[in-house]
Protein backbone atom coordinates (compact mmCIF):
# COMPACT_ATOMS: atom_id res chain seq x y z
CA UNK A 1 0.00 0.00 0.00
CA UNK A 2 2.80 2.39 0.84
CA UNK A 3 4.34 1.72 -2.57
CA UNK A 4 1.01 2.49 -4.24
CA UNK A 5 0.70 5.76 -2.33
CA UNK A 6 4.26 6.73 -3.21
CA UNK A 7 3.66 5.95 -6.89
CA UNK A 8 0.42 7.95 -6.83
CA UNK A 9 2.16 10.96 -5.30
CA UNK A 10 4.96 10.72 -7.86
CA UNK A 11 2.45 10.63 -10.71
CA UNK A 12 0.62 13.64 -9.28
CA UNK A 13 3.89 15.57 -9.00
CA UNK A 14 4.77 14.65 -12.59
CA UNK A 15 1.40 15.84 -13.84
CA UNK A 16 1.73 19.10 -11.92
CA UNK A 17 5.17 19.67 -13.42
CA UNK A 18 3.75 19.03 -16.90
CA UNK A 19 1.07 21.64 -16.35
CA UNK A 20 3.84 24.08 -15.34
CA UNK A 21 2.27 25.33 -12.17
CA UNK A 22 4.40 28.02 -10.64
CA UNK A 23 5.96 27.44 -7.26
CA UNK A 24 3.72 30.08 -5.69
CA UNK A 25 0.61 28.26 -6.79
CA UNK A 26 2.02 25.02 -5.38
CA UNK A 27 2.60 26.73 -2.05
CA UNK A 28 -0.97 28.05 -2.13
CA UNK A 29 -2.29 24.57 -2.80
CA UNK A 30 -0.15 23.10 -0.03
CA UNK A 31 -1.15 25.83 2.42
CA UNK A 32 -4.82 25.26 1.54
CA UNK A 33 -4.38 21.56 2.21
CA UNK A 34 -2.64 22.33 5.50
CA UNK A 35 -5.36 24.79 6.54
CA UNK A 36 -8.04 22.22 5.76
CA UNK A 37 -6.34 19.65 7.94
CA UNK A 38 -5.80 22.23 10.66
CA UNK A 39 -9.47 23.24 10.56
CA UNK A 40 -10.43 19.59 10.95
CA UNK A 41 -8.11 19.31 13.94
CA UNK A 42 -9.34 22.55 15.48
CA UNK A 43 -12.86 21.18 15.81
CA UNK A 44 -11.59 18.63 18.32
CA UNK A 45 -9.36 21.04 20.25
CA UNK A 46 -10.90 23.64 22.52
CA UNK A 47 -10.02 27.13 21.31
CA UNK A 48 -10.11 30.05 23.73
CA UNK A 49 -12.40 32.73 22.36
CA UNK A 50 -12.34 36.36 23.48
CA UNK A 51 -14.76 37.41 26.21
CA UNK A 52 -16.81 39.57 23.83
CA UNK A 53 -17.32 36.70 21.40
CA UNK A 54 -18.40 34.37 24.22
CA UNK A 55 -20.83 37.02 25.44
CA UNK A 56 -22.36 37.38 21.97
CA UNK A 57 -22.63 33.61 21.61
CA UNK A 58 -24.40 33.36 24.98
CA UNK A 59 -26.85 36.10 23.99
CA UNK A 60 -27.60 34.32 20.72
CA UNK A 61 -28.10 31.01 22.56
CA UNK A 62 -30.46 32.63 25.09
CA UNK A 63 -32.49 34.31 22.36
CA UNK A 64 -32.71 31.14 20.33
CA UNK A 65 -33.90 29.26 23.44
CA UNK A 66 -36.51 31.97 24.03
CA UNK A 67 -37.70 31.74 20.42
CA UNK A 68 -37.82 27.97 20.64
CA UNK A 69 -39.90 28.16 23.83
CA UNK A 70 -42.20 30.70 22.20
CA UNK A 71 -42.74 28.48 19.17
CA UNK A 72 -43.42 25.45 21.35
CA UNK A 73 -45.74 27.53 23.51
CA UNK A 74 -47.69 28.71 20.46
CA UNK A 75 -48.09 25.13 19.34
CA UNK A 76 -49.30 23.95 22.74
CA UNK A 77 -51.08 27.07 23.96
CA UNK A 78 -54.84 26.69 24.26
CA UNK A 79 -55.31 29.64 26.62
CA UNK A 80 -56.25 32.37 24.13
CA UNK A 81 -58.41 35.35 24.89
CA UNK A 82 -61.54 34.90 22.81
CA UNK A 83 -63.04 38.34 23.23
CA UNK A 84 -60.07 40.35 21.98
CA UNK A 85 -59.32 41.47 18.44
CA UNK A 86 -57.27 38.59 17.09
CA UNK A 87 -55.64 35.79 18.99
CA UNK A 88 -53.55 37.00 21.88
CA UNK A 89 -51.75 34.62 24.18
CA UNK A 90 -52.44 35.20 27.86
CA UNK A 91 -49.03 33.89 28.92
CA UNK A 92 -46.10 36.32 28.72
CA UNK A 93 -43.22 33.97 29.56
CA UNK A 94 -41.48 34.84 26.30
CA UNK A 95 -41.43 38.50 27.35
CA UNK A 96 -39.99 37.60 30.72
CA UNK A 97 -37.28 35.48 29.14
CA UNK A 98 -36.31 38.12 26.58
CA UNK A 99 -36.24 40.95 29.08
CA UNK A 100 -34.31 39.01 31.67
CA UNK A 101 -31.59 38.20 29.16
CA UNK A 102 -31.26 41.80 28.01
CA UNK A 103 -31.44 43.46 31.43
CA UNK A 104 -29.94 40.94 33.83
CA UNK A 105 -29.52 43.32 36.76
CA UNK A 106 -33.19 44.38 36.99
CA UNK A 107 -34.93 41.19 35.89
CA UNK A 108 -36.81 40.76 39.17
CA UNK A 109 -38.33 44.23 38.89
CA UNK A 110 -39.33 43.56 35.30
CA UNK A 111 -40.98 40.29 36.28
CA UNK A 112 -42.95 42.07 39.02
CA UNK A 113 -44.09 44.76 36.58
CA UNK A 114 -45.10 42.16 34.00
CA UNK A 115 -47.08 40.19 36.58
CA UNK A 116 -48.94 43.37 37.57
CA UNK A 117 -49.71 44.07 33.92
CA UNK A 118 -50.93 40.50 33.48
CA UNK A 119 -53.27 40.89 36.46
CA UNK A 120 -54.67 44.14 35.06
CA UNK A 121 -55.18 42.59 31.63
CA UNK A 122 -56.86 39.57 33.18
CA UNK A 123 -59.26 41.78 35.15
CA UNK A 124 -60.02 43.85 32.03
CA UNK A 125 -60.58 40.73 29.96
CA UNK A 126 -63.05 39.42 32.56
CA UNK A 127 -65.04 42.65 32.50
CA UNK A 128 -64.80 43.02 28.71
CA UNK A 129 -65.93 39.43 28.13
CA UNK A 130 -68.86 39.89 30.49
CA UNK A 131 -70.17 42.91 28.56
CA UNK A 132 -68.66 42.94 25.04
CA UNK A 133 -70.95 45.73 23.71
CA UNK A 134 -70.23 48.11 26.57
CA UNK A 135 -67.37 50.54 26.03
CA UNK A 136 -66.53 52.34 29.27
CA UNK A 137 -66.30 56.13 29.08
CA UNK A 138 -63.48 57.67 31.07
CA UNK A 139 -64.70 59.57 34.07
CA UNK A 140 -63.34 63.07 34.73
CA UNK A 141 -61.37 61.64 37.65
CA UNK A 142 -59.53 59.21 35.33
CA UNK A 143 -58.23 61.95 33.02
CA UNK A 144 -54.95 63.73 33.76
CA UNK A 145 -55.28 67.29 35.00
CA UNK A 146 -53.44 68.86 32.04
CA UNK A 147 -55.70 67.39 29.34
CA UNK A 148 -59.00 68.98 28.36
CA UNK A 149 -61.89 67.02 26.90
CA UNK A 150 -62.83 68.46 23.50
CA UNK A 151 -65.77 67.53 21.30
CA UNK A 152 -64.95 65.78 18.03
CA UNK A 153 -65.53 68.88 15.88
CA UNK A 154 -63.51 71.30 18.02
CA UNK A 155 -60.57 73.20 16.52
CA UNK A 156 -57.17 72.42 17.96
CA UNK A 157 -54.66 75.25 18.28
CA UNK A 158 -51.04 74.13 18.13
CA UNK A 159 -49.65 77.60 18.89
CA UNK A 160 -48.00 78.55 22.13
CA UNK A 161 -47.99 81.52 24.37
CA UNK A 162 -44.81 82.88 25.95
CA UNK A 163 -45.08 83.36 29.70
CA UNK A 164 -42.45 84.93 31.93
Amino acid sequence: MDDDDAKLKAEIEAELDKLSISSLEKEDIESDAKSETQSDDSDTDSVELPESVLHCINIIKNRSKAVEELILQDLEDTDILSCSYGAVSNNHMHLRTGLSTEYEESSEQLIKILSEIEKEEFMRSKTDCATPDFVPEPSPHDLPMDEHVLPDDADINFGYCEVE
